[in-house]
């Protein structure tokens, strides 16, 4: 009793460190990819901050996905997600080119950038931006791709110019300081003549400073007269290209206006008003646009002018400018969707079809409803189903959550590969001696006694560990390198008892979403050679690397290699070597510690309401059930001692000294039940007898009249199953319990409170007790002393 519970235990805190601890560790922090929907999806520690530290309505990496409903054509499949997919400017564009020219008249002075796009033909595009029009395209240009270039421009070329500002501000500063400042000279000039003050180098420096001043306007000059040639020639270009355009216009409405003139010049003078707004439109868009030109056949093209002053020296990178906004520029998007999947999915013996979606808008989805489940929506964001759906269904989304991390069946090893690892393991530890036979050229059938006189003559040689030491560790590990190869191959990944794809941790790793085929190999096959700084265990003066270890011990062990595993655990001088390399991560794992610790605090805020009440139930801070017993089985595993076979018969010889200690004085076993508990217990060792007679195991059987029914509705939803059960009469029920076997009786400490019920243990140390008591060689009455005694003793101190 010892061993239980007590009530007003705080389980809840216990329950937040369990999940806070990993994470401050790391180990849980899983951010991958999504399987076949190839979608951005935050999983693991992060997710579980997002929810009980921010607890934002936007989150990081929202997605959805809902059920195409049955026989929907393809051609709507195809649409909706043509519709959901978000298209980028980058998707569409045949080239862009950038020209730049300087223009220097006697009013101002401009640098122009010629801006040239040329857009892909509808059939040389993806296939999700096919569905776009040229016209479409081009308006989305005009009206938002054109502003953002030129405040991006705008923004560069004033960050730029204020730059310089200060630069000679701090320039003339520095002059002035170091009294060379020419306009101060030319002052002093007028005032009168020098006084013996100033110095050569201050004139000097004024007439440098002329000088630099008219070499950069005579820079300009010439590099206009550079630009003037390709200015002339391209303009002959253009203006020809324009009068082709303008002839072909004319020539397409001749034919199509033919024997009306009247109509052909209101046509035309119509679409020339139409050319001029959208040029005009543009060029109002930002002061540094001064032309703008277009495909105004087929919108195949377009053509903007950015003018700047010419009043800073640095030349603008505005190539880059352009390329990073056509980079994330959006032409078509359904807003808060960045790109929808269409995945398959076995459901009830169904293959059905769901759209993935990374965002979520489920405005986008109730438009479609009639070729979309609008009630299978499944998504991350739990605000969202909250608000649209209710409190159930938000429970219920977050029941489903899975994935978080790797189960233990993941990292298990197939026992055939485990026979191999385990013979390359001890074949490893052997090859020490012949590694310094062959490293320092010894004789194969040298001594131990001399191998060790080497190593001492290597390690202690007072001109330091150089070439010798260099050379031993590197035959030490080409020697236990096919080691190490033969236990991956042996167990990673085709020895692993769950194989790719249903293993959750070679899911992670072949996606390229976290970890490496180095975790799984460290744990389910061994840690391989630990190094520092690129060497083995450093060793010391008297030959050890550990003090457990021989002196000069030439074991590949001894000098830090770890042949065990995560899996299995380490020993401790394993362990004290991998913590050696691990504090070289130091710096790393505490700046993630302040994340992960304050996750832990919000966790334990979330869960410190829950502990154990009077009648052993586990509550919340409201009063609600959440286990009936505390661990199912009631038990404090940090209070329990343990009972076994081993320590029964010291128990059987200080039987006098055991029931002073363990029964009450003065109390009956009668009044604490143990006539009710012992006869459960029969009932339970009787069933086991015969089902053992019957030909089945003396396990608990989990068949039942619920799952012969089930199995006739094999295919069919859950829910309708459930329904369809409850329906039925006790006689209809009673049919399908025929030919089951007898259920097994309730376990003891199930059927009552082992708080005030004598004998109400757990099974196995009640079959211990049976087992033993039956051994001993005593009459009935010794017998009976015994097993009250020792369930007095295991009332009090638990499993």
């Amino acid at each position: 009793m010892r061993s239980l519970a007590d009530p007003g235990e705080n389980v809840g805190l216990l329950a937040a460190q369990s999940i806070g601890e990993p994470s401050t560790q790391m180990t849980l922090n899983t951010f991958h990819f999504a399987g076949r929907g190839e979608m951005n999806v935050t999983l693991g520690i992060p997710r579980l901050r997002e929810i009980l530290m921010t607890a934002s309505k936007s989150i990081a990496t929202p997605s959805a996905s809902i059920a195409v409903i049955e026989g929907t054509p393809r051609e709507r499949i195809d649409a909706i997600k043509r519709e959901l997919d978000r298209v980028y400017l980058k998707q569409l564009l045949k080239n862009f080119s950038l020209e730049e020219k300087i223009t220097l008249t006697q009013n101002q002075s401009l640098r122009r950038y010629h801006l040239r796009i040329e857009l892909l033909a509808a059939e040389k595009r993806e296939q999700g931006a096919r569905h776009l029009k040229r016209s479409r395209i081009m308006e989305e240009i005009e009206k938002r791709f054109i502003l953002r270039v030129a405040h991006a421009i705008k923004k560069k070329y004033t960050e730029i110019s204020e730059y310089q500002q200060m630069s000679h501000r701090t320039m003339r500063q520095g002059n002035i300081a170091a009294g060379i400042d020419t306009q101060s000279n030319k002052t002093r000039g007028l005032q009168g003549p020098d006084n013996g003050d100033s110095s050569d180098e201050e004139a000097e420096g004024g007439r440098e400073a002329d000088a630099a001043e008219a070499r950069l306007h005579q820079r300009h000059r010439d590099e206009a007269q550079d630009y003037e040639g390709e200015e002339e020639e391209q303009g002959a270009v253009r203006e020809k290209d324009d009068e082709d355009v303008h002839m072909d216009s004319d020539a397409e409405e001749y034919v199509k206006k033919e024997g009306d003139e009247e109509m052909e010049d209101g046509e035309g003078s119509k679409k020339m008003t139409v050319n001029s707004s959208r040029i005009q439109a543009v060029q109002r868009l930002s002061e540094n646009i001064s032309n703008y030109t277009y495909d105004v056949k087929s919108n195949k093209w377009c053509e903007v002018v950015f003018e700047l002053p010419l009043r800073n020296k640095t030349k603008m990178d505005v190539a880059s400018i352009v390329e990073k906004e056509v980079d994330v520029f959006i032409i078509h998007q359904t807003a808060g969707i960045e790109r929808c999947v269409e995945t398959t999915e076995q459901k009830n013996g169904r293959e059905m079809t769901l759209l993935q979606t990374q965002g979520v808008n489920l405005a986008a989805f109730f438009k479609h409803a009639d070729v979309l489940d609008v009630n299978s929506v499944y998504s991350n964001d739990l605000n969202l189903i909250l608000e649209n759906y209710g409190v159930e269904a938000c429970s219920k989304a977050i029941t489903t959550y899975h994935g978080f991390t790797l189960g233990v069946a993941d990292i298990l090893v197939m026992k055939e590969a485990d026979e191999k690892r385990k013979k390359a393991v001890l074949e490893s530890r052997t090859i020490g001696n012949q590694v310094v036979r062959t490293a320092f050229g010894l004789a194969d059938n040298a001594s131990e006694a001399e191998i060790k006189r080497t190593l001492a003559a290597t390690y202690c040689n007072p001109r330091g560990q150089g070439t010798d030491v260099k050379m031993l560790d590197f035959g030490m590990k080409q020697g236990i390198a096919k080691y190490n190869d033969a236990i991956t191959k042996s167990c990673v990944p085709t020895g692993l008892v769950r194989l790719f794809p249903q293993n959750a941790l070679q899911l992670m790793i072949q996606s390229g979403a976290k970890g490496s085929a180095v975790n799984a190999i460290q744990i389910s096959g061994c840690l391989g050679q630990i190094e520092l700084e690129g060497k083995r265990m450093a060793v010391t003066v008297a030959g050890r690397t550990l003090p457990s270890f021989r002196c000069f011990d030439p074991s590949p062990r001894a000098g830090g290699y770890i042949d065990q595993r995560f899996l299995t655990g380490m020993n401790p001088q394993e362990l004290f070597f991998h913590t050696m390399a691990g504090r070289e991560g130091l710096i790393d794992t505490a700046v993630k510690t302040s994340r992960s610790g304050y996750l832990q605090r919000c966790i334990i805020k979330h869960l410190e309401g829950i502990r154990v009440h009077y009648d052993s139930t586990v509550r919340d801070h409201d009063g609600s059930v959440i286990q009936f017993r505390y661990g199912e089985d009631g038990m404090d595993t940090t209070k329990a001692t343990f009972l076994n076979n081993k320590t029964m018969p010291f128990l059987e010889d200080n039987l006098e000294a055991v029931t002073l200690a363990s029964k009450p004085e003065g109390v009956a076993d009668a009044d604490f039940g143990i006539k009710e508990t012992e006869k459960r217990y029969k009932k339970i060792v009787k069933w086991k007898k015969k089902a053992a007679k019957s030909g089945d195991t003396a396990k608990k059987t989990y068949f039942s009249a619920f799952t012969n029914f089930s199995a006739e509705h094999a295919g069919m939803e859950k829910k309708r199953i459930l329904a369809m059960w409850f329906e039925l009469s006790l006689e209809e029920r009673a049919e399908y319990a025929k030919g089951m076997p007898r259920k097994c009786p309730e376990a003891v400490d199930e059927k009552y409170n082992p708080t005030c019920k004598l004998g109400a243990l757990p099974e196995k140390m009640l079959d211990e007790i049976e087992g033993f008591c039956t051994r001993v060689k005593n009459n009935e009455e010794p017998k009976e002393i015994l097993k009250k005694t020792l369930y007095w003793k295991g009332w009090w101190d638990g499993q």
